[in-house]
């Protein structure tokens, strides 16, 4: 499945706020602004800790997402969400398995 990645960056309050998401090629503009409303506001209104994660293109070229998630699975998370995505995306999938990390698949 292609996927696009969206990066969304609300400029005018402080502190910054930006999000990265990725959705399925082809995907309908309401689901795709229900995707945006979602990596926007749930985790504000809930109260649950935000924490960005960027890939380090200049340093790790290639392997930056890959490392990036490394990085991630470092935290010890709760939980996965996963998308349909690319390798990158299974790179951390299978990674959060073999920790015992849980993993909720959407939008397959």
């Amino acid at each position: 499945m292609v996927v696009a990645e969206i990066q969304i960056t609300l400029v005018e309050v402080v502190p910054t706020v930006t999000r990265i998401v990725r959705v399925p090629v082809g995907m309908r503009l309401d689901r795709v602004h229900k995707v945006l409303q979602v990596a926007m506001g749930w985790a504000d209104t809930r109260g649950v800790t935000q924490v960005v994660f960027k890939p380090d293109w200049k340093s790790q070229g290639k392997a930056a997402p890959f490392k990036r998630n490394d990085k991630m699975l470092e935290t010890m998370p709760q939980g996965l969400i996963a998308t349909p995505g690319s390798g990158i995306t299974e790179n951390i999938v299978d990674k959060a398995r073999k920790l015992g990390i849980r993993i909720k698949r959407i939008g397959a």
